[in-house]
């Protein structure tokens, strides 16, 4: 409390009490948090229905990168994610699986019976996702996919982003970009390997949730 003398009168300031609700706690985060504590996350982003004109020179690629991560960082520091599907861009699951690398998903309750969720995942995430937009946002509309390459020292959690081939299509990258994150954007020629309405995400340029 504050008090001041000003012509004899006596003056306070009292703190007035806020009606807001307090910050409600985000579990999704949290239990991302619990998972990638004292990790290196590398998030890959890129097609996956959609797919990729030479899809060995994606997975050798893969492999040079995983490859690098393990000298820097340590198998047992490492953990890829990748959306959750095992097509094109979710083949590096299975690479990193290889190598005993940790994995994760996340990907909109939508997905939840799709019969293409990579095998090679440790653990999927299923993102409250009421409006069928397919995407995976927090109620603010901040993406989880960033949130979980985002630095975070508390819990000794460093990451990057990788993305391949979706550099003007998405936006994640101009979040990351904002946040001066650690980005790689890998050329890679994108070709319609399925007609758009086999895809259950018909209509839309990239099946990865942003």
């Amino acid at each position: 409390m504050l008090f001041s003398l000003h012509n004899h009168i006596l003056c306070s300031s009292i703190p007035t009490l806020s009606n807001a609700p307090p910050p409600v706690s985000d579990e999704i985060k949290i239990k991302i948090d619990n998972i990638t504590r004292n990790k290196h996350v590398m998030v890959f982003s890129g097609f996956s229905f959609l797919g990729y004109h030479d899809e060995q020179a994606l997975v050798d690629k893969f492999k040079h990168i995983i490859f690098r991560a393990i000298v820097q960082y340590g198998i047992g520091n490492l953990c890829v994610g990748a959306g959750a599907t095992r097509e094109a861009i979710g083949k590096v699951y299975e690479l990193a699986k290889e190598k005993g690398i940790q994995t994760l998903g996340r990907v909109s309750e939508q997905a939840r019976e799709s019969t293409s969720l990579s095998e090679h995942c440790d653990e999927c995430i299923f993102i409250s996702d009421p409006m069928a937009s397919w995407q995976v946002r927090d109620p603010e509309g901040n993406s989880y996919m960033v949130y979980l390459d985002t630095d975070k020292a508390v819990i000794q959690r460093t990451g990057e982003f990788l993305a391949f081939g979706g550099g003007q299509i998405t936006s994640r990258l101009k979040n990351l970009k904002r946040l001066s994150a650690q980005v790689s954007n890998q050329p890679f020629i994108l070709i319609l390997q399925r007609a758009p309405a086999v895809s259950p995400h018909a209509g839309r340029v990239t099946p990865i949730a942003m």
